[in-house]
């Protein structure tokens, strides 16, 4: 074959695949090599030498057939804000880039600096911590993401425990990714989506999708892209944090060329216990990478709280109560903690390549990033082994930051909240910020949203936030362990359900707290009675009778409320707190 033969063919070659790499990447389809996925130690030394920290910065309420709150045009609408200047990108568009990180079952005592570091340099301490954490609503998972997509309570998404979960999920394409992509955004999700998904089929609303489906691991499980066929992750070369990490990065960069703004939720499942046998942290423990288990954390200690193994639970309603945790069960308390912490380097290190992907790419700017769990976590408060679901403190705080720039605010971000600031809330700031409505693009339904918007609190203005906030807590379990909550700044009230006997739910027992004088919820001002508050005026001192007859009252008012006072118009159903 002649030269000229030779540099045809060559140039030939050459072009098809260029213009192959062109046309695939903007179909979104993946032609090349899956982006590396272990952190690249290198490029994180040189950014800690150059100084990165520096980047700126009937008790049980039985489900219903269909949602409440979004039906018939109703819709949140919010009163215009400050003016927000943020640097146009390319379409002039200056409505900022939103990037939510999830994790699952962190508890707040694993939220710290020290286990933490990056996530507290480029988040927390660039960002606005929110004082003791922020409320799940409800402490469960799948609940939980339910709110957070839509911005209301279980009684209106439907979604009341993890079983049927998604399934239960009323008008599951009416939230969040459908709104911001309806109002020009690019949506993204990455991870675990919500309990009981198990479909190829993405949800509607996002561009980009890539999900665990069926029961998450952390070093063997099933993902689909785009709908794609599902396939088979195995290894540490494909574990679940870094995976989630590396799909992440690329969404970014290839949403950072667009005309348009984004919106990513990256869902780890980090530090959530996996059921199968791990080598380093036994059955039913998080799974961490050797690395991380072996270099800090094989012999920290299990911080105690004053509840801790409670002594004395006779003061609960029967429906919760546990035995004294023997040594063993303390032992594999230790080891649980101990490995969730060594999980969750996994996602620091992800939090750090993510805002540098942001950097890179020049939008940290104009990007506002959270950080939140799901649930808090128990190890051992109250006796309970693991686990949360009851509205203790412990699975009812949640580690939430955000970094909000000056320039999505219109006004410089407070560095530390200390209201009550619930997962409900995001869906409201999001539509907030990106200028949009909680309504499906061309079809009329929309949802009224029973959470706040931060944008007004995390740039100092509380004018509308209420002085004494009050949040509803539900999980419905079949009447077993089922309860509905009344939560606000200084008491929390529950009732629990027990049956069925006779096919009903029934009264199983009712705790209050004062929280200012018993912060671990260590004495139930009630005590373990089998009937309502209404009927222990006799027995109950008269200013502990009054608190809890009020509390069971506002309660039966808000357990089917929709929408907030001042803000919303009533539809049917009375306005939530």
């Amino acid at each position: 074959m002649n030269t000229a033969k030779r540099i045809f063919l060559s140039l030939s070659v050459f072009l098809t695949l260029l213009f192959g790499a062109t046309i695939a990447r903007a179909q979104d389809q993946p032609i090349e090599a899956e982006a590396p996925i272990e952190p690249a130690v290198a490029e994180e030394a040189a950014a800690e030498a150059a100084g990165e920290e520096g980047i700126e910065g009937s008790p049980a309420v039985a489900p219903a057939a269909r949602a409440k709150g979004s039906r018939g045009g109703k819709r949140t609408r919010f009163a215009g804000g400050k003016k927000r200047r943020a640097a146009k990108r390319r379409g002039g568009d200056p409505r900022p880039n939103i990037v939510t990180i999830m994790v699952d079952d962190q508890a707040m005592n694993t939220w710290s600096k020290r286990f933490m570091p990056r996530t507290f340099r480029y988040l927390v301490r660039q960002g606005t911590r929110i004082k003791d954490g922020g409320y799940a609503v409800p402490p469960l998972c799948c609940p939980s993401r339910a709110g957070f997509q839509t911005g209301q309570y279980p009684h209106n998404h439907q979604v009341y425990n993890n079983n049927p979960g998604f399934g239960a999920f009323a008008d599951p394409s009416n939230q969040i990714a459908s709104w911001l992509r309806g109002a020009g955004y690019r949506t993204g999700f990455v991870g675990k989506y919500m309990n009981g998904f198990d479909r190829r089929r993405p949800v509607a609303g996002y561009d980009y999708w890539w999900a665990i489906l069926g029961k998450p691991h952390y070093e063997n499980y099933r993902a689909s892209e785009q709908g794609g066929p599902k396939r088979r992750y195995r290894g540490k070369r494909n574990y679940v944090t870094n995976r989630i990490t590396a799909k992440s990065r690329r969404f970014i960069r290839r949403s950072a060329k667009r005309n348009k703004p984004f919106f990513l939720w990256t869902s780890h499942y980090a530090p959530h216990p996996r059921r199968s046998n791990d080598k380093f942290c036994g059955r039913g423990a998080p799974s961490p990478l050797k690395r991380d288990w072996k270099k800090r954390f094989r012999r920290l200690p299990l911080p105690k709280s004053p509840n801790f193994n409670e002594r004395d639970i006779s003061d609960k309603p029967e429906i919760v109560r546990a035995p004294r945790l023997r040594r063993g069960k303390v032992r594999k308390i230790v080891k649980h903690y101990r490995c969730a912490v060594a999980t969750l380097q996994a996602v620091d290190r992800s939090v750090a390549q993510i805002v540098r992907e942001l950097r890179r790419a020049g939008e940290l700017k104009n990007t506002i990033i959270v950080y939140v769990s799901d649930n808090g976590y128990y190890f051992g408060e109250h006796r309970s082994v693991r686990g949360k679901i009851r509205p203790w403190e412990e699975a009812l705080r949640v580690p939430f930051a955000i970094r909000a720039p000056r320039k999505a605010l219109g006004a410089k971000p407070v560095s530390r909240l200390g209201e009550m600031v619930a997962t409900i809330d995001l869906a409201p700031t999001f539509l907030e910020l990106a200028e949009a409505e909680p309504c499906m693009p061309g079809t009329g339904r929309c949802r009224t949203m029973d959470g706040r918007s931060l944008v007004g609190i995390l740039s100092g203005d509380h004018s509308q936030w209420p002085e004494n906030r009050e949040l509803v807590l539900q999980i419905a379990n079949a009447c077993y362990h089922g309860y509905r909550a009344i939560r606000d700044e200084r008491y929390l009230y529950v009732e629990w359900a027990k049956g069925p006997k006779d096919g009903n739910c029934h009264f199983g027992g009712a705790e209050l707290y004062d929280l200012e004088a018993d912060p671990y919820q260590l004495e139930n001002l009630i005590g373990p009675a089998t009937v309502p508050p209404r009927f222990l005026g006799d027995i109950l001192p008269p200013e502990i009778s009054e608190v809890a007859e009020r509390y069971a009252e506002r309660l039966e008012e808000l357990h089917g409320c929709n929408g907030i006072a001042g803000r919303d118009e009533e539809s049917g159903q009375p306005l939530c707190g």
